[in-house]
């Protein structure tokens, strides 16, 4: 072979070789990145767009009914810049009480306006409706949204001589998904001393006050949610675990265990709805809490959806309101409601 394309086929081959060894460190750095933190992952997942829920047929029927005040600011804070709040309320009817919601997310996302129309819906029954936002991971880590939680009582407590959309005597806590957990925990802690000591919060609400517990497509059982679950599932609630929690082997960690609704209930746990799909969700935690509430003769009311019957049923099924399901659910909450808030 000629010296010219000797010297060529080997600046080709160091070419080649650097190339592929930059490819090999750039895959390592990506998978060391993803071993060390949960936010590469996050970061991933937030990057995908989100599908918003589309407005209900005759939802101009719900709008006359009911007012609004959006993105009222109830706590400021360097780190967390302004958190806000939106309250829908009727219009005409007296305000039978109020609705403290978490939205879902993931522990990771979501905002308050993901319930632009069940709030509404349930406002025009009677209800104010407080939808919040609350920091979320990987940026703050368990137990910061039950303290931003008491924050917002605090400042609903501070508007009720003024602002008469506020009724604290009845008082329903809900949530959807990672926001039926935060909702499921802090009814926990304002009707279980022990829980509340243990995560040095105060019971800022007195338990007869709590009227009932909505709880749609949650976990409820921290400390077990990755276990029997496929392997690709499993890799997405460990991430999102440790970037909530803020441990790698969060599992194992005393938040999870603090996280775990069902081992919280006590006798003085508001009554509670509670619902699910029966597809890529968490159905068996809501059983399983289920179960809880009937040992402690809680009153309770369920919505599930058999295969057989329904079909496949997804994850947060209810905020799709054009569905005949999501429309189910929301009739179901609203005779609940008509049942236990007094």
């Amino acid at each position: 072979m000629p010296k010219k394309n000797k010297k060529s086929h080997s600046l080709l081959k160091k070419i080649v070789l650097s190339f592929l060894s930059a490819i090999v460190l750039l895959a390592a750095c990506v998978w060391l990145a993803f071993q060390l933190s949960p936010r590469p992952f996050v970061m991933l997942l937030n990057a995908i767009p989100q599908e918003h829920p589309k407005q209900p047929k005759d939802f101009q029927t719900v709008l006359a009914k009911t007012n609004s005040l959006k993105n009222i600011t109830y706590l400021t804070g360097k780190k967390t810049g302004k958190l806000q709040m939106d309250i829908y309320y009727p219009k005409k009817q007296t305000i039978q009480g109020t609705i403290i919601w978490f939205h879902g997310g993931g522990f990771i996302g979501g905002d308050k306006a993901m319930l632009d129309y069940w709030g509404p819906s349930l406002a025009s029954q009677g209800y104010s409706f407080v939808s919040l936002n609350y920091s979320t991971a990987p940026y703050f880590h368990y137990p910061v949204p039950l303290r931003q939680a008491d924050a917002a009582y605090r400042f609903l407590e501070s508007q009720t001589g003024v602002n008469q959309v506020i009724n604290l005597k009845n008082i329903i806590i809900g949530g959807d998904s990672a926001g039926a957990q935060i909702a499921s925990q802090y009814a926990a802690i304002q009707t279980n001393s022990k829980l509340a000591r243990q995560m040095h919060m105060k019971q800022l609400i007195k338990p007869s006050a709590i009227k009932a517990a909505l709880l749609f497509c949650g976990p409820y059982d921290l400390k077990s949610l990755s276990e029997n679950m496929p392997a690709s599932f499993r890799k997405y609630v460990n991430d999102i675990g440790w970037a909530y929690i803020g441990q790698k082997n969060w599992q194992r960690s005393a938040a999870a265990r603090q996280a775990s609704t069902v081992d919280f209930v006590t006798k003085k746990y508001p009554a509670t709805f509670l619902t699910d799909g029966n597809t890529a969700s968490f159905e068996t935690h809501a059983r399983k809490m289920i179960q809880v509430l009937r040992r402690k003769n809680i009153y309770h009311e369920s919505l599930f959806f058999p295969k057989s019957q329904y079909g496949k049923v997804n994850h947060e099924y209810q905020l799709d309101l054009n569905t005949a399901n999501g429309q189910r659910c929301l009739h179901r909450a609203i005779h609940f409601l008509k049942k236990v808030v007094h």
